[in-house]
């Protein structure tokens, strides 16, 4: 779990004036010798050809962030599964 589902505030921010967050994991077949900012680069790079998005886009540690007006933003997680 991650963001705001795990702290229980899935429906609105905990506290006044912060944004409303909703994170999408992405289950992706990434090389296997992929780090995890090659994927998040690799993500960047996807939702950088849409117009909107290319405009929006903010790059964190374990996320990409698609910015939207109204105090709101998605988080977009890549992730594949390990064996």
């Amino acid at each position: 779990m991650q963001g705001s589902y795990s702290i229980r505030a899935a429906i609105r921010p905990i506290n006044p004036g912060q944004e409303f967050d909703v994170d999408v994991v992405v289950k992706m077949t990434l090389p296997k010798a992929w780090s995890s900012e090659n994927a998040l680069d690799f993500m960047h790079a996807i939702l950088a050809t849409d117009g909107f998005f290319r405009e929006n886009l903010v790059d964190h540690d374990k996320c990409v962030r698609v910015r939207y007006a109204n105090s709101f933003h998605l988080d977009v997680v890549p992730a594949r599964r390990l064996v």
